[in-house]
């Protein structure tokens, strides 16, 4: 029988388990309200939970109720809207409360600290350091000047982190500081500043601007389509200058992290406000202090990326979702939201506008545009009147390639090296080379782990999987035959920038990719280097091709794209359609036209050829009409089981009972509901796991729910469950 004696919380706790957990109140202490957290045992141990309700009974038998040990939050670290929007994350994502709630805090509220103002930090010139000369200071000590530079208007602690991305500035800073040309000063003068009149805009902006304006002050999504270069960027900001006036808090999302610093320039030059950053690369101290000054109302601006998006907003008026099309927004591992999606969600429950900005939309947001539950504006021209680039497609059949590039690519180097102008090489892959293989028994370097080849980086002389980030030591001999002749298969970026540093040894090639951007600012480092203006080459991966301005790149190289042409994900051709359009965005953008040269074996490729000569929203409405066919998304809705286990056996066992049980549930019903599995995942096996899928798909969206709810409730039934590794991945990116 339930107990009614006594007044029940039930609390989320941050456990793999979907479910809520029943503590008693005991005598004397006020019931905390929902959103606060308590502490509580668990299993033995101490753990903080989250309040979810308050109850007058509960399941739980009197012998093995427990009662809530303290009340760590007065009033609840959500806004009501806020504090909604993560109920609804638990239903639409199906997973556990608890853990979404602790995702969106900062790491020192997942704990029992408690949330007190905290010290903030923030520094300006005196009136020395204001009169020194920084072109002499440059050339004897560069991190100086670079640190008065930023400190131009006074700055805080996260400002200057961002701009250099994690090194140690406060050394720099503590030595300024020493010689007088530093002081400390309150946060609230730092954020005083004076904005600067932004560059007239274009009638194509005006009218952007002005249709969005219209809808300030309530509901709405607008996707705002601009080509590379068309000033959407100057839109986003007109738009928050606007909503700072009206007393409201605007969030900006970026899909990386990298993409911060330019945007953090642009914000405080603009609208003269010192923004609070959210990335998963700052420290703990420093993600709270940015919590606290938002959730206070103290920081008027915010721009983050995907987690930003649960950043406690008493005032928010707007949210602009920058490269909104970008794979970046979906969460791939543990709890598996799209930022983009909830974005939208929260706009609603906030009743504020939000802005989806994209070059390249993805069709989802442009079927939402279609039906009308989107506004949508165009932007079709660039902002300084540049036209879009040219594109040359050279075809490599029959032709001599030496380390993946063609004779002509290279003439079309050295011409744009003999004019002083800088190039970029796009290759979507790091390293020296994909494989290595022994010539004369065939063996190749596989992982151990992931049965998959591993990459051979020549200069940290290793191989390394990209998969599950194993490496072992390169081979002298082939294991199988004793042969000395091993040799790569296929070009990485290292292979191709040694092979283009040979070809032109007078110019610097500059490799921008996850292996040369590991160390503190080197990635800064390289842009600042681009940023100079002097003629080099560029070698990197999609890092280049997020949103980067890189004035005086005017030809663009692309290579290996051809086995997306004929991948078996039904995503593929958009998201490479995607990946070129914005690899082509970075040439032209300054006064030189651009040029655009795709290497390919495949020329005459219908999709290929619709998205050069008609552009990516051509193309995007002939990919919409083939989903539309075939009944995929956005014309129907998905839902995967993920499962992962060592042992292959038992995850085929448990996948084939959960997809028994899930027809047997669908028995007898007459709307369209596939379920299609077991299968393998397309990686089969990474770090010594086996991975499977089971896909769901039906014609309405709470069907899909309905039939995932009754599968996920099901997990936790079946023999041998807690020997796999369980995720529900709703709106699946990939397949």
């Amino acid at each position: 029988m339930p107990d009614k004696s006594r007044t029940i919380a039930r609390l989320a706790l941050a456990v793999p388990l979907n479910r809520l957990f029943d503590y008693s109140i005991p005598a004397g202490m006020q019931a905390p309200e929902p959103g606060c957290r308590v502490q509580v045992k668990f299993a033995g141990r101490k753990k903080v939970g989250w309040v979810v309700a308050i109850s007058n009974s509960t399941e739980v038998p009197e012998t093995k109720l427990l009662a809530i040990e303290s009340i760590i939050d007065e009033r609840s670290l959500w806004n009501p809207a806020l504090w909604e929007l993560m109920t609804w994350c638990r239903s639409y994502y199906h997973h556990p409360v608890g853990e979404i709630l602790a995702t969106a805090l900062p790491p020192a509220l997942r704990g029992s600290m408690a949330a007190t103002a905290p010290a903030s930090e923030s520094w300006r010139l005196t009136a020395t350091g204001g009169q020194q000369d920084l072109e002499k200071l440059l050339k004897r000590a560069p991190r100086q000047a670079a640190l008065l530079q930023a400190l131009a208007v006074p700055a805080t602690a996260e400002s200057l982190s961002a701009y250099f991305e994690g090194s140690d500035w406060r050394a720099v800073l503590r030595n300024l500081s020493a010689k007088g040309w530093l002081e400390a000063c309150l946060v609230a003068e730092a954020s005083n500043l004076t904005g600067q009149k932004g560059p007239q805009l274009n009638s194509e902006q005006e009218q952007a601007l002005a249709g969005i304006s219209e809808t300030l002050g309530h509901y709405s999504t607008h996707l705002l389509y601009g080509v590379t270069g068309s000033g959407k960027t100057e839109v986003y900001l007109q738009l928050a200058l606007e909503v700072l006036k009206r007393g409201r808090q605007v969030l900006f999302l970026v899909p990386e992290i990298g993409l911060v610093p330019q945007l953090l320039r642009r914000v405080r030059q603009r609208l003269g406000q010192e923004p609070v950053l959210v990335h998963s690369s700052q420290s703990d101290g420093e993600r709270y202090r940015a919590w606290y000054r938002a959730a206070s109302g103290e920081a008027r601006v915010v721009i983050g990326t995907r987690s930003a998006l649960f950043t406690t907003l008493p005032e928010l008026g707007l949210i602009v979702v920058d490269e909104e099309h970008d794979s970046a927004y979906k969460q791939q591992d543990h709890w598996r939201y799209q930022a983009r999606d909830i974005a939208v969600k929260r706009a609603s429950l906030e009743n504020c506008t939000l802005v989806l900005g994209s070059a390249t939309p993805a069709l989802e947001s442009l079927e939402n545009a279609a039906s009308g539950r989107y506004q949508l504006s165009r932007l079709e021209t660039r902002a300084n009147r540049q036209k879009m680039p040219d594109w040359q497609l050279l075809e490599m059949r029959q032709q001599a390639v030496e380390d993946g590039l063609l004779p002509e690519t290279l003439k079309l180097l050295a011409d744009n090296v003999e004019r002083g102008l800088q190039s970029l090489v796009f290759l979507n892959r790091r390293g020296y080379a994909p494989v290595l293989m022994c010539r004369w028994c065939g063996w190749q370097a596989d992982c151990d782990r992931c049965d998959s080849p591993m990459t051979w980086h020549q200069r940290a002389n290793h191989l390394a999987c990209h998969r599950c980030d194993s490496r072992r030591p390169v081979p002298q001999r082939c294991p199988d035959c004793d042969s000395l002749d091993l040799r790569p298969l296929g070009e990485g970026t290292e292979r191709v920038a040694d092979y283009l540093q040979a070809q032109f040894p007078q110019t610097p090639i500059i490799r921008f990719d996850r292996d040369t951007t590991r160390r503190k600012n080197a990635a800064a480092d390289i842009l600042a280097q681009v940023g100079e203006g002097k003629a080099c080459i560029l070698v990197g991966t999609q890092m280049l091709a997020k949103g980067h301005h890189l004035p005086r790149v005017s030809l663009a190289v692309i290579l290996n794209i051809d086995q997306s042409l004929f991948s078996t994900d039904f995503r593929a051709i958009e998201k490479l359609a995607q990946l070129l359009t914005q690899v082509a965005g970075r040439s032209g953008r300054g006064e030189d036209k651009g040029l655009v040269v795709l290497q390919t074996y495949h020329p005459q490729h219908a999709q290929l050829q619709q998205l050069i000569s008609s552009g990516y929203l051509s193309l995007a409405d002939t990919l919409l009409e083939e989903r539309r066919q075939a009944g995929l998304p956005p014309y129907s809705y998905q839902a995967i089981v993920r499962a992962e286990s060592s042992h292959q056996g038992e995850l085929v066992q448990a996948l084939s009972r959960l997809a028994g049980n899930a027809e047997a549930i669908m028995d007898g019903c007459v709307t369209n509901i596939q379920v299609l599995g077991p299968m393998p995942a397309l990686q089969a096996r990474r770090a010594g796991r086996y991975r499977m899928n089971l896909l769901f798909q039906a014609d309405t969206r709470a069907l899909l729910h309905w039939l995932v709810g009754q599968v996920a409730a099901d997990i936790g039934h079946l023999p041998g469950t807690r020997k796999i590794r369980w995720a529900i991945d709703i709106d699946p990116q990939e397949l």
